[in-house]
């Protein structure tokens, strides 16, 4: 049994793996019996208004109806075919309500033969980035963006989703733009979020397997094939126009820029001039005392680099042509950084680590915040922290009470 609905004196169950459904009568509670089932085929969930029975098969045949007026002989009516995989169906008055691959489906069954889609949107599990605009906060979640209105810090407000083609990985934000990284994609979307309430995509760019990004100005620099070089200055038009030179070990798996420099991290940690943006050279690298580095941060004249086991490493970039590691911080998987007004954030099987960068080279953890599941990416603004949550969704943190 996978699922089980319940109405007056009837029991209804899916059976896994490829048994249908059972209607049981309850009549009697000292001798319940099976009054009626159905021909086999994978049931997930069942949910039961009235004379109808909604089951999901999660994605094989798609939702089924079927008429149980007659509880021992049950018609199927309709059927509506899907490409997502179903987690669970709820019934509610005239409404049925899907979610199916972080996506809630909301339909009208008011005429249960005939079912009608009336909304659609993306869920708030599974968040694997977040960026600020203004009033309003973009969650990547899977293969939507949802974005919620935050004028009330405490009462986020949902106000509209949009589906992608692929898993969003990072938003970055340009204005009334939103440069959109995709991971099974390819590629690297343009949003127009001129209008929060309805979102367009207006162009993109063919990438593969981009890793990270940070924007320099209207340039987007890519982790795809090394680091590729997007110039979003016409949003409607983006466009590569090259490549950073010499880079040793492949795709970096973060890439961050401050005033004249570009930092790399691959399988080692690369400088480059980039006062002509479109035209990187190379300067100064160095080893990492650990393997796996996930992300990277600067503060000053130094630069902070997660490993994706325990570590966080500090070098000191002042001479780009000679950078060397300072120290070295333990921590518990961190999978990110964010650097803002002084201090680090930064998530880990812990929670959300802040740490004082007062002084640079021994960062000092001054709270933990323990939070729900598994925060994967974070942005600050004034008290605030915005996290994106793989677990949880989007949540927003208190810094300072």
């Amino acid at each position: 049994t996978r699922s089980i609905a319940v109405k007056d004196n009837f029991i209804y169950t899916s059976c896994r793996p490829h048994d249908g459904f059972r209607i049981i009568d309850v009549n009697d509670l000292n001798n319940p019996y099976v009054i009626g089932e159905s021909p086999e085929f994978w049931a997930y969930n069942v949910a039961v208004k009235d004379d109808y029975l909604y089951v999901d098969t999660y994605y094989f045949e798609g939702l089924l109806i079927f008429d149980v007026s007659d509880p021992s002989n049950p018609l199927l009516v309709n059927s509506l075919m899907t490409d997502s995989h179903f987690d669970n169906i709820s019934v509610n008055g005239d409404y049925l309500y899907i979610d199916a691959d972080g996506m809630l489906q909301v339909f009208d069954i008011s005429t249960p033969e005939d079912p009608q889609l009336v909304n659609a949107f993306g869920l708030f599990g599974n968040a694997y980035c977040v960026a600020l605009t203004g009033n309003y906060a973009y969650v990547g979640n899977g293969p939507w963006i949802t974005i919620f209105d935050i004028t009330d810090q405490n009462h986020p407000v949902f106000l509209n989703s949009i589906e992608m083609s692929g898993s969003v990985n990072q938003i970055e934000i340009i204005g009334d733009y939103a440069a959109v990284m995709l991971w099974d994609d390819l590629g690297l979307k343009v949003l127009n979020i001129s209008n929060p309430l309805q979102p367009e995509v207006i162009s993109e760019v063919s990438l593969w397997y981009p890793k990270d990004m940070t924007m320099h100005g209207t340039i987007a620099y890519v982790s795809s094939h090394g680091v590729q070089i997007v110039d979003l200055s016409d949003p409607h038009y983006p466009q590569i126009t090259g490549s950073f030179p010499d880079i040793y070990g492949g795709s970096p798996n973060g890439i961050i820029t401050n005033d004249n420099y570009a930092y790399l991290v691959a399988n080692e940690l690369q400088v480059y001039d980039i006062s002509d943006p479109f035209n990187p050279q190379p300067r100064g690298m160095v080893e990492y005392l650990q393997a796996n580095p996930s992300d990277i941060a600067t503060y000053n004249d130094h630069v902070y680099v997660t490993g994706y086991w325990e570590w966080m490493e500090v070098f000191d970039v002042s001479d780009p042509d000679d950078p060397y590691s300072v120290s070295f911080v333990e921590t518990r998987n961190p999978w990110n950084i964010t650097i803002d007004n002084g201090y680090a954030y930064v998530p880990d099987q812990s929670g959300l680590r802040m740490l004082n960068l007062s002084d640079p080279v021994n960062p000092v953890m001054e709270n933990l915040f323990d939070t729900r599941g598994f925060i994967t990416h974070v942005a600050i603004r004034d008290n605030l922290a915005y996290v994106s949550d793989y677990i949880g969704g989007f949540a927003i943190i208190e810094l300072w009470q």
